[in-house]
């Protein structure tokens, strides 16, 4: 177990910055062309998680759901090093699904440290464990400033 851990904690931070290119469009525009770049790199994927030893799948509606709530360029930007962010994030929590659904046995909560623009940054990803397909299923993810302790 310690060997495992000090694998994950010696892992090099995840880092991104924006483009010249990226730095002249809007963040609905840059939003468009990240989200359309998520769709076709990562959607189906499944990405191995270090932490719990399980395979965590992005879909259609964990995608939706990031598009939904994202609101900063550094946020929409982070979408290219999801895959990065969820191999080795550490899960830090563990809560049941509110409201309850039954297809949903429980809500994760991961954190990871990441550099966008500069910047430190920590992580969080949800993820929720599906009872039906007997999954682990990205949901969202969002950038918290970087702290010993970010909330969740």
């Amino acid at each position: 177990m310690t060997e495992r851990k000090d694998n994950i904690e010696n892992t090099q931070i995840p880092e991104i910055e924006e483009t010249d290119e990226e730095k002249k469009l809007t963040i609905g525009e840059l939003k468009k062309i990240n989200f359309l770049w998520a769709l076709n790199n990562l959607r189906g994927k499944s990405f191995y998680n270090k932490s719990t030893n399980k395979e965590i799948s992005i879909s259609r509606d964990g995608l939706g759901e990031w598009k939904t709530k994202t609101r900063s360029k550094e946020q929409v930007i982070s979408i290219k090093i999801l895959g990065q962010l969820l191999e080795n994030a550490i899960l830090k929590n563990r809560k049941q699904h509110i409201p309850v659904d039954s297809n949903i046995i429980e809500v994760l909560y991961f954190w990871q440290d990441c550099k966008v623009n500069e910047k430190m940054y920590t992580v969080v990803i949800t993820v929720k464990v599906i009872k039906s397909e007997k999954r682990y299923k990205y949901y969202h993810h969002y950038l918290d400033d970087y702290k010993l302790n970010p909330k969740i």
